[in-house]
């Protein structure tokens, strides 16, 4: 048999033969329609449940109804009697992990203290008006772990629960906190010296640059050590919250801050998970930072998905810091 012959041999995907030659000009329709960013073959969905069907599958960032398709945009419903299916989604490198030491520390980064065993997330780099030392920002139940906590802790990059076997990795000193006694959640460790560091985050690909105040309707995005990079609109400001912190030796908080929601224009699984504490929230149009992320849903209510953050703003005050520029 010929090498092009076997090359048309028809493959099979547990059971379902898979038409090559079908399946080859469906990917030449591509050129018909330059929002498709992927064509396969694979199984079918429906109201985003799958089937047991398999078809041809094109890929787009965003599906739009059809009424707001030209006739020419649309794609065929099938072909050569192959059904069609749309997926919406995108693809893009993971460049980074989280969880692997980093020869430049950014935002994004999983951090925590070595003797209280915390772990959270790298959220900003910021001056102390003290003396001018540079240090991170994140949270105080991730950089201290709890009221055992102590100036000078180690912290470590990643957090001491996902060194495995591997030593703890110092790259800054515990320096000031602010408790959750006071209503905000947030700490300050110094950079210990020879760590380089870089304040576009981790992923994402923004770069953050000043601080600005938080607005209802805002769009901002983050770099989370779990969730990585998400998406949200700031639909509360000006909030009291009580958030449980027994876990960390206190107790119920109300704590300051506003609230965030999905942006409903991206297709983010989450807005916040576990490890995602400290990070920072990035308005997506001027780069500049709003808010530190430090708590999310508990699971319980209808509307479960969102996060809290405290106000960049308020912690500097607090804090006696300024954001790196």
């Amino acid at each position: 048999m010929s090498r092009r012959a076997l090359q048309r041999r028809p493959r099979r995907v547990r059971g379902a033969a898979v038409p090559l030659d079908t399946l080859a000009t469906a990917k030449r329709l591509v050129r018909r329609y330059p929002g498709i960013i992927g064509v396969d073959w694979g199984y079918i969905y429906e109201k985003g449940a799958r089937t047991g069907e398999v078809g041809i599958r094109y890929h787009v960032p965003r599906k739009l109804p059809l009424r707001k398709l030209a006739t020419e945009e649309r794609l065929p419903k099938a072909i050569q009697r192959i059904r069609i299916d749309v997926l919406e989604g995108g693809f893009k490198p993971h460049r980074a992990d989280p969880f692997a030491p980093a020869a430049v520390l950014q935002p994004g980064l999983s951090i925590g203290n070595v003797p209280q065993q915390s772990d959270g997330t790298l959220g900003l780099f910021v001056t102390d008006r003290r003396d001018g030392a540079i240090c991170i920002l994140s949270n105080w139940h991730v950089l201290c772990g709890g009221a055992a906590a102590r100036i000078g802790d180690k912290i470590s990059q990643p957090g001491p629960l996902f060194l495995g076997p591997n030593t703890a990795r110092q790259v800054a000193e515990l320096r000031r906190w602010v408790s959750p006694e006071r209503q905000y959640d947030a700490a300050i460790a110094a950079i210990v010296q020879g760590f380089q560091f870089n304040d576009t985050m981790l992923e994402g690909n923004i770069g953050i640059a000043g601080m600005t105040d938080p607005q209802v309707g805002m769009h901002v995005a983050k770099c989370g050590a779990a969730s990585i990079f998400t998406h949200a609109i700031i639909d509360a400001i000006h909030g009291s919250y009580q958030v449980p912190y027994q876990t960390f030796g206190d107790m119920a908080r109300w704590m300051l801050g506003i609230r965030l929601v999905p942006d409903a224009n991206f297709q983010d699984r989450h807005v916040s998970l576990p490890g995602d504490s400290g990070s920072t929230w990035v308005d997506t149009g001027s780069g500049q930072a709003v808010a530190l992320n430090f708590a999310g849903e508990d699971d319980i209510g209808p509307l479960n998905e969102y996060a809290l953050a405290h106000p960049i703003f308020d912690l500097c005050n607090l804090l006696e810091i300024d954001v790196t520029i």
